[in-house]
Formats: structure tokens, sequence, C-alpha cells
């Protein structure tokens, strides 16, 4: 009799571990960009984000780099315990810059069988007169001198210039 109820609750235990690892190997994953449409040369953020735990080297954007200049790509992972829940997060940031206008498609992410949905990109051409569909930020660079030699001192000078308020941003 004691036997019995030993094992029922160990086969209780077993299913009800076995169920918790089948919920959690449902794992959902999204794609999406900071900004669209964009400007020719100018930079964007592709985010894709599992809500579940997947491998950080799984994500892999080299076949974007036929329409695209790809940057550095950063990962994070989270982990949340909520009243003895825990989920997972885990989101990769790349910085993405269009080599030409058009619009083009941003291709399904194979995250270890998870898949994005795929999804288009606009890229305008950039804007030759100063009005206000030109660039709101930008960067100019100067130096002081036309040649320098080792352990010289020279003046760089970096200026930022804003068409309008900043409301967030980071260099």
């Amino acid at each position: 009799m004691i036997k019995s109820k030993i094992i029922q609750i160990i086969i209780g235990l077993c299913l009800y571990t076995f169920c918790q690892l089948s919920f959690a190997q449902s794992i959902e994953v999204k794609a999406s960009v900071d900004k669209n449409p964009v400007m020719v040369d100018e930079s964007f953020i592709l985010s894709v984000i599992a809500n579940g735990d997947i491998d950080t080297n799984a994500f892999d954007s080299s076949f974007l780099m036929k329409d695209f200049v790809v940057g550095r790509t950063s990962v994070s992972s989270q982990t949340k315990m909520i009243n003895f829940k825990t989920t997972q997060s885990t989101t990769w940031s790349t910085v993405l810059i269009p080599r030409k206008q058009g619009r083009f498609t941003i291709p399904s992410f194979d995250l270890n069988g998870n898949k994005t949905e795929s999804f288009d990109l606009v890229v305008i051409p950039e804007s030759t007169t100063k009005t206000t569909n030109g660039r709101d930020l930008f960067i100019t660079t100067e130096v002081d001198l036309d040649t320098a030699y080792l352990q010289q001192q020279i003046q760089y000078t970096v200026k930022l210039h804003l068409g309008r308020d900043l409301q967030r941003g980071t260099l």
C-alpha cells in the first residue's frame, strides 16, 4: 500500500516535470527595426527577440551583407522570476546601414528551429536640400594640420549638428 502511494507520487512528479519542460520548449521569436523608412547611408537597429532559452550564438546576420553594411551585434540575456514563474529572453541588436535605395525584405531568421516573420523595409534617397526631409542629425570632423608626426599634438574637432530637438540618442 505504501509502496504504491510512493510510486504514484513519483509518477505524478515525473509527469509534472515533463509538462513543465514541454511548455518551456515553446519559444516565440520576433524581429523588428527601430525606424522604417530609413535614408541611404543612415544606420538603424535590427532587433531579434526570443522569449525562451536559446543559444546566444544562434543568430546569423551574414545573409544581410548583400544589401546592408552589417555592424556589430550585441547580445543580452534576461531571466525573470516572478511568483516562482521563471521567464527568459534573449535579444540580439545589430546595426545596419542600407547600401542603396529601394524596398528590401528582411528575411526570416531561423534560431534553433524557431523562425521570425519576414517584413519589408523602405530605403529612401538622401535629400540634398536642407528641408525637413533632410537629415536631422549629422556629425562633421576637422583636423588643424594637413600632416602630423609621431607624438605631435593635433587638434581634432567633432561637431554634432542637430536639425531638431533631440529626444533620445547615443553616440
